[in-house]
């Protein structure tokens, strides 16, 4: 596994723990999400920012268009 990848699965491991929903301000959680966007732009990733349902809906939505509808 490629070094960088070691380091990816780890601070995603790490993050998976993080809830930014509990006890932290707006402006740790703005400079948070910022760091993530920078830090997965360099690997192509765009980091959604809503909750699982509303990705969901939205990958449905994104697909069904791309797919036809079906």
């Amino acid at each position: 596994m490629e070094p960088y990848a070691d380091n990816l699965e780890h601070l995603l491991d790490e993050l998976s723990r993080i809830d930014l929903t509990e006890d932290v301000s707006e402006g740790q959680k703005e400079k948070a999400q910022k760091y993530l966007d920078r830090y997965f732009a360099d690997l192509y990733i765009q980091v959604y920012w809503q909750d699982c349902r509303e990705f969901a809906a939205e990958l449905r939505t994104r697909w069904e268009a791309f797919n036809g509808g079906t």
